[in-house]
């Protein structure tokens, strides 16, 4: 019982990392403001994800299983969510939530919000509700709404990464149903959250792919006090904190899967959870080390950079006396 206690834990840490990796996109955005937004916007519709599967597996009514018409539902709701918001957002300008500052948007939102919020507390507390029909109906709609107003005003890429953009957004979903669902069905729980690969595109453009400005670990180069434009440290924790929790998600679903069969000292390994942080260290390790220290040099080309000369002195400049020392250096 533990075990599957520490996983529903898991997944559902997964859950808000996922979708706080959303709210600190914006770097304008405070963090009183990035944890508002989020307990208002994204924490509804994951709570009610959370509950949904008391719904959707549901056996003591004599009614046939709503499971096959919720799976076509959900289904072609992913399918038209992912086109739309990779047509709508690939070019700026044609993003119609881009300026989302509405008073009649505002409600839309609020009205959503408030359907998540009481058909999960019904399904926690009753167990029973007439509205998860109409949340479950809600919940690709309202996703799409909430990805556009979330990619930034001058959001722009290509349709493959777009796509891969909404499929990293809707990840938080799938965290928090395999939360939901491991007590009920635990297979398919796990192979929801294994799921969550889908974010690694995604993850690696915007946060592990190093760049000629840096990357995420190398904000830590620059003190931020002393620039504001640099004042992005806590975000920058945050969001390594969430790519972590949401690699240990990822690794304990496979870890799940396992066949009982393959054992370890006797223990079938898919009911150990230490592996699933052992690679989450390992994955943790490797991108800090790719990322900081040491830098990358082959003669007098700098590879990851595509520059010579200033690329090689400027990365070799900054991991010996820090950003600050290059942008000042009296």
């Amino acid at each position: 019982m533990w075990r599957k206690a520490l996983t529903v834990f898991i997944y559902c840490l997964a859950a808000v990392a996922a979708s706080f990796f959303w709210v600190t996109r914006p770097e304008d955005r405070t963090w009183s403001a990035a944890l508002l937004y989020w307990l208002l916007f994204f924490s509804p519709p994951l709570l009610f994800v959370f509950a949904y599967p008391r719904f959707l597996f549901a056996s003591v009514t004599p009614e046939p299983s709503p499971l096959r018409s919720a799976v076509i539902l959900h289904g072609l709701g992913a399918v038209i969510t992912t086109i739309l918001f990779a047509v709508l957002s690939s070019v700026f300008w044609r993003n119609p939530l881009r300026d989302a500052n509405s008073i009649p948007l505002l409600a839309v939102r609020i009205v959503a919000v408030l359907v998540f919020l009481v058909a999960a507390l019904s399904l926690l507390i009753k167990n029973r509700s007439t509205l998860p029909r109409l949340a479950a109906f809600l919940i690709w709609p309202y996703s799409l709404l909430l990805a556009l107003t979330s990619c930034g005003r001058f959001f722009e890429t290509t349709i493959p990464r777009a796509t891969f953009c909404l499929l990293c957004f809707i990840v938080p979903l799938l965290f928090a149903f395999a939360a939901g669902a491991v007590c009920s069905r635990p297979t398919i729980a796990h192979c929801s959250a294994l799921a969550g690969l889908v974010t690694a595109p995604w993850v690696y453009w915007t946060t592990l792919q190093d760049t000629p400005l840096g990357n995420i670990w190398t904000q830590f180069n620059v003190p931020d006090r002393e620039l504001l434009m640099y004042n992005m440290l806590a975000f920058a924790k945050l969001t390594i904190v969430s790519v972590a929790l949401m690699v240990v998600a990822i690794a304990t679903a496979a870890v799940r899967l396992l066949p009982p069969r393959w054992k370890l000292r006797g223990l079938p390994l898919c009911e150990r959870t230490w592996p699933a942080f052992g690679v989450t260290l390992i994955f943790i390790g490797f991108w800090f080390s790719q990322s900081v220290m040491p830098y990358r040099i082959s003669g007098a080309v700098d590879i990851d950079y595509g520059i010579t000369g200033a690329g090689l002195f400027f990365k070799f400049y900054i991991s010996k006396n820090g950003a600050c020392n290059f942008m000042n250096p009296a």
